[in-house]
């Protein structure tokens, strides 16, 4: 609400006589006509109002302030700090909150009390049916400045309490931070997933609360509730090998990330399903990803031989070069909603420094250029930004605007990796043109640029040419075995990425077939003795064959008859079996030793 919109009406103050103050308040909704009114009587006496500012505020008049907040006063208190300290109002309507304990020093305290905490008559019925939750609930509703000079004076900076998330490797831990954050006191950490491999990147979806984390040793992406204890679920499990970089969009419930190793960034559903490539050209060392769904953009940084921070639009198109000079190894990426920058950090020895742009990359301004051994993530939170620092074993933080009042804010992590500040504000609403209908998509439905949509497919498959439907799979493509995966790549597509298809337990693969007419692939496992088949989405995965199985070699699809062939060279035989492993019988048995590759040829017979 802007001052030129204050509810409030000017207080009526009637002094019968030295021992009685009655402030008259009433309070409006914007949703509602209705006022609340209430009438408080306070003893106290006559002339006292506002006491010098040079007076300081003391121990115990901090005391009753707090409790004040915690009790009917809370009401009346907020009231006066906005009549008797209309600078600290001021300040708070433009967020410049830093100096606010001392701004309100001249609050209404006299030495023997101030109107606020002398006796209350409630002799004189004024306190009858009063509401302090109702009363409070308008005043909130009105005045949310109201909470922020209340945290302030009573020593809280703002109205939800600093949660931030970091990865340790081994756990990702939740650091609450209640009261003034450069005290180490005044923090409790929480253990969200332990006994991890080696988890690097972070995320969270805050209304859903659900936490997000890569782990590189396991190649996975992997998530777990927040609200209750519950069991760590694989989203991702195939075709990962370094997933260093993660986000998450809030909004439409998507996951992207970078991996460095396979030179790849990528999208998904937050259950894992509708998996799709975005970018895997012109990718050398692509790292920490961040997405911002109010202006459709997406970032990364890539610190390979040409260091850069790029930015696209979150449907994969829009691709454009945003830092290219006087950087070296861009680590961490953050980007501020409420006030729009792009935060990053550069982690070389000799550009170590926090710095800060427009989203385009313009008005670049160092915040920190020394003093930065080897920062890691980065995080934005109200007017500050938090870091990890390899070396220091610490999470740090300034002021976003001028890289100064910075302060340690834990230390001593080790194995510390990413961090996130997990806070409502770090996930505004944002309206969603995927809401309705998915888009109009039959299966991913991207946000773009300008407030806009995209319909996508999963890799390997085409949009057709309404731009909202998917083909039903990729039409060509090539099957490729390797020893405890298989893999296919389509030709519909300009990628040409390697698909792992999502099967489960395969030991020692040898070869495989594609029966195109019911859409199975069909392969050999030495190890495990059998022959199985499966759909290309991992769906219908069963044993064809298994009992005198000893070593398949060879096998093969007749497509029209409906059959499956296959060489054993543990059992030197021939046989066929109908396509789903019945009607089995022996072809050859005789002069046969170590047979192995075997084809058909169904249209001659």
């Amino acid at each position: 609400m802007s001052q030129d919109d204050e509810s409030i009406e000017e207080p009526e103050m009637d002094v019968p006589g030295p021992s009685t103050i009655h402030l008259d308040i009433a309070h409006s909704t914007t949703t509602s006509t209705r006022s609340v009114r209430s009438r408080l009587d306070f003893s106290s006496t006559a002339n006292s109002t506002v006491i010098p500012s040079s007076t300081l505020i003391t121990a115990r008049q901090i005391e009753k302030i707090t409790a004040a907040a915690r009790t009917e006063d809370a009401s009346v208190l907020a009231y006066i700090i906005m009549k008797y300290c209309p600078n600290v109002v001021r300040e708070v309507k433009r967020k410049i909150t830093d100096d606010i304990n001392a701004s309100c020093k001249n609050l209404c305290l006299r030495n023997k009390g101030s109107i606020l905490h002398a006796g209350r008559q409630d002799s004189c019925g004024m306190m009858i049916n009063f509401s302090f939750e109702k009363l409070w609930e308008e005043m909130e509703t009105n005045i949310p400045f109201v909470m922020e000079i209340l945290n302030a004076i009573t020593g809280v900076e703002g109205v939800e309490p600093l949660r931030l998330l970091y990865s340790e490797r081994r756990n990702i831990r939740l650091l609450h931070v209640d009261g003034d954050r450069r005290s180490q006191n005044n923090f409790t950490t929480t253990v969200l997933a332990k006994n991890l491999e080696d988890a690097i990147a972070v995320a969270f979806h805050y209304q859903d609360q659900i936490l997000f984390w890569t782990d590189v040793s396991l190649g996975k992406i992997l998530r777990k509730s927040i609200k209750k204890d519950s069991k760590v679920e694989i989203v991702v499990s195939v075709g990962l090998k370094r997933p260093e970089g993660i986000a998450i969009d809030w909004v439409t419930k998507k996951i992207y990330w970078t991996d460095s190793h396979l030179k790849l960034i990528e999208v998904v559903n937050l259950d894992g399903t509708q998996r799709s490539v975005l970018f895997w050209n012109n990718l050398d060392q692509p790292r920490a990803i961040v997405v911002d769904p109010s202006h459709g953009y997406m970032f990364w940084s890539d610190w390979g031989e040409k260091p850069r921070i790029v930015r696209a639009s979150m449907d994969g198109t829009g691709r454009r070069n945003v830092i290219t000079t006087d950087v070296k190894w861009p680590n961490g990426l953050a980007v501020d909603y409420k006030d729009p920058r792009l935060f990053w950090l550069d982690a070389h020895k000799d550009y170590s420094r926090l710095e800060s742009s427009n989203l385009d990359g313009k008005n670049r301004k160092k915040l920190i250029s020394s003093s930065l051994p080897h920062p890691f993530s980065i995080t934005i939170y109200g007017d500050r930004v938090f870091w990890t620092d390899w070396e220091r074993l610490s999470i740090e933080s300034c002021n976003k605007k001028t890289g100064h009042e910075k302060w340690l804010v834990k230390d001593k992590i080790k194995d510390l990796m990413d961090l996130q500040a997990f806070e409502s504000e770090r996930q505004p609403d944002v309206k969603n043109s995927c809401a309705i209908g998915n888009g109009g998509c039959s299966d991913l439905c991207l946000l773009a640029a300008g407030g806009n949509h995209t319909c996508a497919c999963p890799t390997g498959i085409v949009l057709l040419d309404d731009s909202k439907t998917c083909e039903d799979g990729p039409q060509n493509f090539v099957l490729v075995a390797r020893r405890t995966e298989l893999r296919l790549i389509s030709l519909d597509t300009l990628d040409h990425t390697a698909i792992v298809l999502p099967i489960r337990d395969m030991r020692h693969v040898v070869v495989i077939e594609y029966d195109p007419v019911e859409r199975f692939v069909y392969w050999t496992d030495q190890d495990l003795h059998l022959i199985k088949r499966a759909k290309l989405d991992g769906s219908e995965e069963q044993i064809v064959v298994q009992a005198e199985v000893k070593y398949p070699e060879g096998i093969a699809v007749d497509w029209i008859g409906r059959n499956l062939y296959w060489s054993d060279t543990g059992t030197d035989r021939i046989e066929v079996s109908r396509l789903n492993g019945t009607s089995r019988r022996v072809l050859v048995s005789e002069n046969l030793d170590e047979p192995r590759a075997i084809a058909v040829d169904p249209g001659e017979g």
